[in-house]
């Protein structure tokens, strides 16, 4: 029951076409962020540019993360999955942010990196959520 075949295209990660939607979908939705909190377009830019580099890496390692644990997830419980994408949604945006935050192209304070993980978590939820719907 566990092993479905619903249940293991979900986690169907390692497949370029959904990765590449995955990472287009989280770049769009950055934008929108980075258009959200810019005061010009050339605000826009170089907030979109670090926001594109922190999400399309945060994007592929979450990715190659959960393709390699492909097969361990689709045995478990959609809870388990959840949570375990969730979480690797919030470190891996930390990662991303951190060396952004060393290098002073992003705010480096606690309450940026609680920001940076939340939303790395909300994200990842979300991409999961709609991964399983398909």
């Amino acid at each position: 029951m566990n092993d479905s075949p619903a249940r293991t295209a979900a986690f169907d990660l390692c497949h370029p076409a959904l990765a590449l939607r995955v990472v287009l979908l989280v770049q769009a939705v950055l934008a929108v962020l980075a258009l959200a909190g810019a005061d010009s377009v050339a605000g826009w830019w170089a907030r979109q540019g670090v926001l594109a580099f922190g999400g399309a890496g945060a994007s592929v390692l979450w990715l190659v993360l959960l393709c390699a644990l492909q097969r361990p997830l689709a045995a478990q419980p959609r809870a388990v999955g959840g949570a375990v994408a969730t979480l690797l949604g919030a470190l891996v945006a930390l990662l991303m942010w951190w060396p952004l935050a060393a290098l002073g192209l992003v705010a480096g304070g606690a309450w940026q990196a609680g920001a940076a993980g939340t939303g790395g978590a909300l994200a990842a939820l979300l991409l999961h959520g709609w991964l399983l719907l398909r």
